[in-house]
């Protein structure tokens, strides 16, 4: 009986690491770069959407880069960033858009039928009203 216990606990405690790994193996970090003379549109590399039925794309935009990388600057230059998920095949877009004025982590369901599990998305990031006297950047995590 303590040994069918401890194989049991064993076993829940090996699901739970590896349900938790699997979420967190998703998330993508990434930074967007903008100048003020070159390109305001730039997209991040690829990230496979897992085939977990979860229908909604996750971004969360954050003040610096992670493992004490550059701050973003965005926000703090007054401009607001844009982003969406798009298929990496074909480029064509999945998600609404997802509009930020400050750090903060937003949710958006796909539309009806638009999420394609199993296959690879990068987010395109774009920025308006930002005064850029040089660059600015932002740093997101985000899942497709």
């Amino acid at each position: 009986m303590r040994k069918m216990f401890k194989t049991v606990a064993l076993t829940a405690a090996l699901l739970l690491f590896t349900a938790g790994k699997t979420k967190a193996d998703v998330n993508v970090n990434s930074t967007f770069y903008f100048t003020a003379n070159g390109q305001k549109v730039t997209t991040s590399a690829a990230a496979l959407k897992p085939d977990d039925g979860d229908n909604n794309a996750y971004v969360t935009t954050l003040a610096a880069a992670p493992n004490g990388g550059l701050p973003s600057t965005v926000f703090s230059n007054g401009g607001t960033f844009y982003c969406r998920t798009r298929l990496a095949a074909n480029d064509s877009v999945v998600s609404n858009l997802f509009t930020f004025k400050s750090n903060q982590k937003q949710i958006q369901a796909y539309p009806s039928g638009n999420a394609r599990y199993g296959q690879y998305y990068k987010l395109r990031a774009e920025i308006d009203g930002t005064k850029i006297s040089g660059s600015v950047r932002q740093s997101v995590r985000w899942c497709p």
